[in-house]
């Protein structure tokens, strides 16, 4: 495989009034990385540079997360930014493309191919059984709309709190998550608007209805990849998915929890290279 120089390291896209970080590395069959929450397109990092080798990599914030827009007229819903990533496949002219998506990006990923068929052409969903993830009672106060919600979210959503989680619930070994990489994530979250966009994508991700009636209406090759050791998204739930889901296939990626892509890049690339392969045009 030939390497590919960077065309840069990030540009912005306006996308339907949206300013949109992105970075578009690589040549070959498009390629669309979407990040979950709350990350930025920085927890791909360890896998851009190979998956750039035999693919044009689209890694983008998504809006309301890293160097993207958050704007308050945004929805923050699913459906939005299913929208806003089929504008913007169409606009850099990726369609049809591949994506990975992790955790939400899973969902939007899925609503991609659902919502805008022949946009992507086939899917690795990462960590994510494309359900209702429970919140805790103290989370649904702090996702509601008004002061209180806002009030209750900064007060409850901290630097300290994200630490905790990403090291008790996220990573399977807790020591990745050292300082440095809880900088990475909490930084752009401290940004003006930030709060207030994870605010609301954590109400939308906590009163999504039951996402059934998706899977079957798939027509992408799917790959349906989990961590041994997910504590969020069980292995068990990611298999139920990739069963409901006409002809895809389940891989569980050991020594790993909730982002293989991130504590097993290796083992991830080689699970998901040649699926992403079978179907290069």
């Amino acid at each position: 495989m030939n390497a590919a120089a960077p065309r840069d390291e990030g540009q912005r896209r306006i996308v339907d009034g949206l300013d949109i970080y992105l970075r578009d590395e690589g040549d070959g069959p498009p390629l669309l990385l979407l990040h979950g929450f709350p990350f930025t397109h920085h927890s791909f990092r360890a896998v851009i540079g190979p998956l750039a080798r035999r693919h044009r990599v689209l890694a983008l914030d998504l809006p309301g997360f890293g160097d993207s827009d958050r704007p308050p007229a945004f929805a923050y819903d699913v459906v939005a930014y299913a929208d806003a990533m089929a504008t913007l496949l169409r606009e850099v002219g990726a369609v049809p493309a591949a994506a990975i998506g992790h955790g939400f990006g899973a969902v939007v990923a899925v609503a991609v191919a659902v919502l805008h068929p022949g946009t992507l052409r086939r899917l690795v969903l990462v960590s994510s059984d494309l359900q209702v993830q429970p919140l805790s009672a103290l989370a649904r106060l702090a996702s509601r709309d008004g002061l209180i919600g806002a009030w209750l979210f900064k007060l409850t959503f901290t630097r300290e709190t994200l630490a905790r989680r990403l090291r008790r619930d996220v990573y399977r070994d807790p020591s990745t998550a050292d300082d440095e990489l809880v900088d990475r994530v909490w930084e752009p979250l401290a940004r003006p608007g930030a709060f207030e966009a994870a605010r609301r994508l954590l109400g939308t991700m906590g009163s999504m209805e039951p996402n059934a009636e998706l899977p079957p209406r798939l027509a992408c090759p799917s790959l349906v990849v989990s961590g041994q050791d997910d504590r969020i998204v069980a292995p068990q739930r990611t298999r139920l998915l990739a069963a409901e889901i006409p002809g895809s296939r389940a891989v569980t990626i050991a020594g790993c929890g909730h982002c293989p892509h991130e504590e097993r890049p290796a083992e991830f690339l080689e699970a998901v290279m040649p699926f992403l392969d079978e179907g290069r045009p």
